[in-house]
């Protein structure tokens, strides 16, 4: 699959998770400030800590719906911002999900928005910025 077409399946599979996981809606306006698309019910960084814990026990479903959610803002990362082809760089999932655990214990009021954004400010400088030669 070419460069573009990858890049445009991947935005097509971020999509139907985003209409498949249940969200709420999403606004932006004139000035560029957005509201995040988010979990339905309480999603604050508490609320992931305690899902981090839950997981632990060996219950998953919530951790896997912010696990998801933070997926495809990852995915969307990539694909919208310039310069960028893989947001993670050498990263990957396991450590996106440890830091922001990290910066949400520290954060516990904080939207899980707000600790994505953190997480990708975090990412950017590190991010792997062309497609690797084939």
């Amino acid at each position: 699959m070419r460069p573009a077409h990858h890049r445009q399946a991947c935005a097509v599979m971020a999509l139907v998770a985003a209409l498949v996981i249940p969200y709420g809606a999403s606004a932006s306006d004139a000035r560029n400030l957005y509201r995040a698309v988010e979990m339905k019910g309480d999603s604050t960084c508490s609320t992931f800590v305690a899902a981090r814990d839950e997981g632990r026990r060996g219950d998953n479903r919530r951790v896997n719906e912010y696990a998801d959610w933070m997926a495809g803002y990852l995915t969307a990362n990539s694909v919208f911002v310039p310069d960028t082809y893989d947001i993670l760089g050498s990263s990957d999932m396991n450590a996106v999900l440890l830091w922001l655990e990290n910066y949400c214990k520290q954060n516990p009021l904080n939207t899980f928005a707000a600790a994505a954004e953190a997480v990708t400010a975090a990412l950017y400088p590190k991010r792997t910025r062309n497609s690797p030669k084939q």
